[in-house]
C-alpha cells in the first residue's frame, strides 16, 4: 500500500497495541475501556469499508433494466415507423419523434439518477464512518500522554513514548 492509503489491518493492529499499552500501566481504567471502544471502531470501520467497496448489485440491475427498457421503446418505435412507412405524414412523424425524445430525456435522466445515486450512497455512509472514527481522533494523543513514572518506558509493550514531559510526571 503507498502512502496516501490507510491499512485496515495495521489500524486494528495499532489500536490493540494502543489498548494493550494503557492497560499495562492503567488496569481496569476508563481509559483502557475507551481504547477497547477505539479497538472496535476500527474493526467496524475495515468492516464497513469493504461493505462500501462492494459494488451494489441491486442498483446496476436496475440500471440495466432500465437500459433495456430504453432500447425496448426504441425497437417499437421504430417497428411503428416501418409498418406505417408508405402512410407517414408528416405531423405523425413530429409526433413520433417527440415521442422518442421525451422517453429518451426520461430514461437518460432516470440512469444519471441511478448511476449517481450508488455514488450518494457510498458517499453518505463515508461520511458517517469519518464522523464517527473522527469523534475518536482525540485518542490518539492519549497513547502518547500516558508515560511510565519509570523513565517513560512501557514494561512489556512499545517503545519510549515521546511527548510527556519527565517535569509533568
Amino acid at each position: 500500500m503507498g502512502y496516501l492509503s490507510l491499512d485496515p489491518r495495521r489500524i486494528i493492529e495499532t489500536a490493540e497495541s494502543l489498548e494493550r499499552r494503557i492497560g499495562e500501566r492503567l488496569s481496569g481504567s476508563g481509559l483502557q475501556r475507551v481504547a477497547g471502544e477505539l479497538v472496535g471502531v476500527a474493526r467496524r470501520a475495515a468492516e464497513r469499508s469493504e461493505r462500501i467497496r462492494r459494488p451494489n448489485r441491486f442498483l446496476q440491475a436496475g440500471i440495466a433494466a432500465l437500459a433495456l427498457s430504453f432500447l425496448a421503446i426504441v425497437g417499437l418505435l421504430l417497428a411503428e415507423l416501418r409498418i406505417q412507412q408508405e402512410e407517414l405524414t408528416m405531423s405523425e412523424l413530429i409526433q413520433d419523434i417527440d415521442a422518442f425524445l421525451s422517453s429518451a430525456v426520461f430514461i437518460g435522466a432516470s440512469a444519471l439518477f441511478l448511476f449517481t445515486l450508488d455514488a450518494r450512497w457510498k458517499r453518505r455512509r463515508v461520511l458517517e464512518a469519518i464522523h464517527e472514527l473522527r469523534s475518536l481522533a482525540q485518542l490518539e494523543g492519549f497513547g502518547h500522554s500516558i508515560g511510565d513514572f519509570r523513565g517513560g518506558r512501557c514494561r512489556k509493550s512499545g517503545p519510549r513514548l515521546v511527548g510527556v514531559s519527565q517535569k509533568a510526571m
